[in-house]
């Protein structure tokens, strides 16, 4: 027989129990059943997205009678922990509905047992997520090394109403500012000759397309500096010539290289000495080897015991 055939075979026999009662005057003890209620602590929930509630505190009273011994509850989705008159009531995953929630509840003896049911309803809600639009980032270009840099974006298709809150990322570095926003400025320091890809998330729209996050990938290049490429003191001609050979060379190899040529005086030289050999290096250079002399730059520099040549390579936009 089952639980709820047996509560309404009860309730019967104490109907006619009073009946028999009243015609016969006899007192009858009648057992008043408790009233059971079911509150939560929210009504409608809406569990969509990593900040979505998904779950419903359960609490269960009774206004009269017995109070309960025994508590089970049950419910037709999700889980319910509890065996009590309170129970957490968990809702991961549900899609949008009415669910219910039920409790049994029982006081007495296995001879002499009441159950009482109660059971409340929950609304799940899911506003439709807005189609995300298309996002494109916008890599930095004239990139130096150890300077900051920003990577800008670009928004498209559905904008919808509210503003666009960014999520940045990069592979390396750190963001100085724009957090949040639709640009950002990173400190690139330490990662010279390295690859640095920053990539943005729009929040609060569905990604399952793809079209709400975007990369940008740019290459930190590697500092510039002059390097020294020959060093001689007072020689023959014949022997500044071959020098100066090596360096045009050097020059053909690499055509936007610019050659910075210091000529250090000697503490017993003459003057004039410094022009006339600006001259000579300057005119084997250009006419011989024909060498543009924008790239050929000729220094003074400080007096020595005795007179010597140092020759520096820059690369563009580098001097010495």
């Amino acid at each position: 027989m089952s639980k709820f055939l047996r509560a309404a075979l009860f309730l019967m026999l104490v109907a006619a129990v009073s009946v028999r009662a009243q015609q016969t005057g006899t007192q009858v003890a009648v057992y008043t059943p408790p009233v059971l209620t079911i509150a939560g602590d929210a009504p409608v929930i809406r569990n969509c997205g990593p900040a979505g509630k998904t779950e419903v505190h359960l609490t269960a009273q009774t206004t009269r009678g017995t109070t309960p011994t025994r508590y089970v509850w049950t419910t037709d989705a999700g889980r319910i922990e509890g065996n009590g008159p309170t129970a957490t009531w968990t809702l991961d995953g549900v899609a949008p509905g009415y669910y219910h929630a039920s409790l049994q509840a029982s006081a007495g003896t296995t001879n002499d047992e009441c159950q009482v049911f109660a059971s409340t309803v929950l609304s799940v809600e899911c506003p439709p997520v807005p189609e995300c639009p298309k996002l494109q980032i916008l890599c930095p270009s004239g990139i130096e090394a150890g300077q900051r840099i920003t990577f800008d974006s670009l928004v498209s298709g559905s904008l919808g109403s509210s503003p666009f809150v960014y999520n940045w990322t990069i592979s390396g570095g750190s963001i100085i500012e724009g957090q949040g926003t639709r640009s950002i400025s990173v400190d690139t320091a330490g990662l010279e000759g390295q690859s640095l890809t920053a990539t943005a998330v729009l929040a609060g729209y569905d990604a399952s397309n793809g079209g709400c996050s975007a990369s940008c990938s740019v290459s930190i290049p590697v500092p510039q500096t002059c390097r020294k490429f020959d060093e001689y003191p007072e020689i023959t001609r014949n022997d500044e010539k071959a020098r100066l050979d090596n360096l045009s060379v050097e020059l053909q190899n690499d055509p936007f290289a610019t050659a910075y040529v210091t000529i250090h005086p000697s503490e017993r030289g003459k003057s004039g000495d410094i022009d006339k050999r600006s001259r000579n290096i300057i005119d084997y250079l250009m006419n011989a080897r024909g060498l543009d002399s924008k790239r050929i730059v000729i220094k003074t520099g400080a007096v020595r015991p005795t007179s010597s040549v140092e020759i520096w390579l820059c690369p563009r936009g580098v001097t010495h």
